[in-house]
């Protein structure tokens, strides 16, 4: 019962939560990271996500993530950090589960992937946490500092980030707890006096890292400033030899490096953490040009220097302007790919060759078959058709098991094969069938006897059929599912087009249709769920106001209950109820909890455990129940307690005894001539 126990209710404020997480670099790539939460230890419990921030920490060399909210339970029974691949769920730590954990062993912590275990989130090495802003803009006007420093200062110096006045350059503006300041290790012109504060001028700071000693009222103050390093230089020997942990930052937007004689390979990305982002070469403009700059198979720009001398890379408009004294040489045709087919009778050794990824070859009309294949000696790899593009589509190709291409030509003609992004693209004069509806789903229910086999086709995804007045309950399954009902489509994708009103969902999720009168109904699939639209029959409201009801007495269905059956909150104890009512003896009975029409949970839970009401329990009686279970209520289930009848047994037996009553535990007993007896029934 502990979902019942940590309501929101009881905590509203909560605990406002930190939670932190580092799977490694090489572990996460370019996932998204997530946090799932269990608040409760129950299946029924809220299961809350969470997306994960990337922050400007790292732990060691690995990024770190953080996630923020309220955990109003104040402990979870299950922490997942999640790694997805767009909406693709890809793996997960799942650091405990099953068990209650109090919030104070998880908020401001962080999890360790490599070493599965908990530190302190605010103890990592070389983290800049003292005073620490977080990176900060530059600009006052100038756009190219934005979101550029981070300063670390002792406590009580405040950082704004302002422009210095007098039309000067961008700043930063540091102000100390007293004036004067008297001395700054800047170079005299890298920064200004004002008050009890510097202007720190941001064309001081073009490394990753400046230390400031700014004394102030006699008092020397230690101060850092980071630069955000705006790209990194990565490749072959000169810039690193492709390790990104030794990869060459550069502030601003370029970089001038100096390079031997020969082929030099390398990439320029926004971070030196992962690969994606990569800029290609090269924006052509005055200053440079692309002449004696290539890139290679892997998309690396590359340059061959015929002398030694200084290159220079630099960012214009998100391409790569390459500046240096390049070998220029004639590009020769190079062969990547391979035509084999029935024009060949499928020989490799006599495949055509795809000079620069594409060919153009004369066909006779009629059906043509054949594959693309990086390399003559064997028919691993072979391309996929056909990248969709405004030079070709795929309209009159197809493929067999044994992924072959195939089209078919109405006259004699030139087809051209190109490859494009590990794709084929495909254009001739195809003959191009009359498109055949497709058939994703089918209706299977009450109109047809819920036959797989005769289940009715959702042609193109929808289905529009006329049916007679009437209750109808029915599911829609992907196709050949045969008498596999798992993956039934939920009903109703609420939108501009349908509603949900009229719909329900009866027994083992069928959805629940009636129709007020004979017409069209039209069901339609819309992005895996149901729109269904008609005119329907929507039901009444609740007619039972939601609470807890006692039921056996006149059956064991919704319908056997009623307001005087409805328990009543106890003014004398929080958290209990109840209810006066006749009881028989023999009768059965439990206390189920009924939301909108519908019973949730039955007090005790399961089935043949329904307190039967005995000769001691029997007549007008006040019964008294709780939601969380009650161990000195066992006799009743744990949840309902009834006070007992006088026991006629009991007091003839006491008659002219040394009798005495005392309660233990919830239970009355009596004591006589020093035998203790338990008298059935318990004591409120």
């Amino acid at each position: 019962m502990m979902a019942a126990f940590f309501s929101v209710g009881m905590f509203a404020a909560g605990t406002a939560t930190t939670v932190y997480y580092t799977a490694g670099a090489d572990v996460i790539g370019t996932y998204t990271v997530k946090l799932n939460v269990h608040m409760g230890c129950n299946d029924g419990d809220d299961w809350k996500q969470y997306d994960m921030s990337k922050t400007d920490k790292t732990y060691g060399s690995d990024p770190i993530y953080k996630a923020e909210f309220t955990d109003y339970w104040n402990g979870l029974c299950t922490i997942q950090f999640q790694l997805y691949d767009g909406s693709t769920w890809k793996s997960q730590d799942e650091v405990f589960n099953g068990s209650w954990h109090g919030v104070d062993g998880y908020n401001g912590k962080m999890y360790v992937h490599s070493s599965k275990e908990w530190v302190e989130a605010d103890s990592q090495p070389g983290d800049c946490t003292i005073g620490s802003q977080p990176f900060l803009g530059c600009d006052g006007g100038a756009s190219a500092y934005a979101n550029t420093f981070k300063v670390c200062a002792p406590t009580g110096v405040n950082v704004v980030n302002v422009q210095t006045p007098g039309g000067k350059e961008p700043s930063i503006y540091v102000n100390f707890p007293a004036a004067p300041i008297t001395a700054c290790s800047l170079g005299e012109g890298n920064y200004d006096v004002q008050g009890a504060g510097l202007f720190l001028h941001c064309a001081a700071f073009v490394q990753e890292l400046t230390d400031v000693t700014v004394t102030a009222n006699n008092v020397e103050y230690a101060i850092k400033v980071y630069r955000k390093p705006n790209y990194y230089l990565t490749g072959t020997a000169a810039f690193g030899s492709w390790n990104l942990s030794k990869a060459l930052p550069f502030f601003g937007d370029s970089i001038v490096v100096d390079l031997a004689v020969g082929e030099h390979q390398f990439k320029v990305l926004p971070q030196n953490d992962k690969w994606d982002g990569a800029m290609g070469y090269a924006a052509v403009n005055a200053e440079c040009s692309s002449d004696g700059v290539g890139s290679s198979n892997d998309g690396n720009v590359k340059v061959t220097l015929e002398e030694a001398g200084k290159l220079k890379i630099k960012v214009a408009d998100g391409k790569l302007c390459v500046i240096g004294k390049f070998k220029t040489e004639t590009p020769q045709p190079t062969v990547n790919y391979y035509l084999v087919g029935s024009f060949n009778d499928w020989k490799l050794e006599t495949a055509e060759a795809m000079v620069g990824d594409s060919i153009v070859r004369e066909f006779e009309a009629g059906s043509v078959e054949f594959k693309v294949l990086p390399q003559k000696t064997n028919w691993d790899n072979a391309k996929g058709f056909a990248a969709v593009n405004a030079e070709c589509s795929s309209d009159g190709l197809s493929g067999n098991n044994g992924d072959n291409v195939i089209f078919t030509l109405k006259e004699k003609g030139n087809v051209k094969i190109k490859v494009v992004e590990g794709k084929l693209c495909i254009t001739g004069p195809f003959y191009v069938p009359e498109p055949q509806p497709e058939i994703n789903y089918y209706l299977v229910g009450t109109m047809n006897n819920w036959s797989v086999e005769n289940a009715i086709p959702l042609v193109g995804d929808s289905l529009v059929a006329n049916v007679e007045a009437g209750k109808y309950e029915c599911k829609i399954i992907p196709k050949n599912l045969a008498q596999d009902w798992s993956n039934a489509l939920g009903f109703a994708a609420v939108n501009a087009e349908c509603s949900s009103e009229g719909i329900t969902e009866g027994e083992n999720s069928n959805i629940v249709v009636e129709l007020k009168e004979k017409a069209d109904i039209k069901i339609k699939v819309v992005e895996g769920k149901l729109c269904i639209t008609g005119p329907f029959a929507v039901p009444a409201a609740p007619t039972l106001v939601n609470g807890f009801y006692l039921i056996g007495q006149k059956g064991w269905a919704v319908a056997d209950l009623s307001a005087e059956l409805l328990f009543t909150a106890n003014p004398d104890k929080e958290n209990e109820y109840q209810l006066n009512v006749t009881l028989k003896e023999d009768e059965g009975i439990k206390v189920v909890k009924v939301e909108n029409d519908v019973i949730k949970t039955w007090y005790p839970d399961g089935e043949g455990n329904e307190y039967k009401v005995d000769k001691n329990h029997a007549g007008a009686k006040t019964i008294y129940f709780q939601e969380l279970y009650n161990e000195a209520w066992k006799d009743f289930g744990g949840h309902i307690y009834i006070e007992a009848n006088p026991a006629d047994g009991i007091s003839n037996m006491t008659n002219g005894m040394n009798a005495q009553k005392f309660i233990e535990n919830g239970q009355l007993f009596i004591r006589v001539n020093g035998t203790i007896y338990s008298v059935v029934g318990q004591a409120k």
